[in-house]
């Protein structure tokens, strides 16, 4: 994302951002079914970053590294 401004009034910037996403899929049967299993980790580098605002006091910070993993079964 680049940089853009704060608040309508252009009075401060938001500064430009790049996050790296990742993530592993494996597909098997598991007892005779369609199994997914699936780990996301996000911000794979802990990057500090501000995704928007709605003014100099309501500035939204990005989400730190984190990991998930989830799970389906196809029946």
């Amino acid at each position: 994302m680049g940089s853009r401004a704060g608040d309508p009034d252009n009075s401060f910037t938001l500064p430009h951002y790049l996050v790296a996403d990742s993530f592993l899929r494996w597909n098997s049967r598991v007892l005779g079914q369609k199994t997914q299993l699936q780990l996301n980790l996000n911000n794979l580098f802990n990057k500090h970053y501000y995704t928007s605002s709605g003014g100099n006091l309501r500035v939204a910070e990005g989400q730190t590294r984190n990991v998930t993993l989830s799970a389906s079964v196809e029946f």
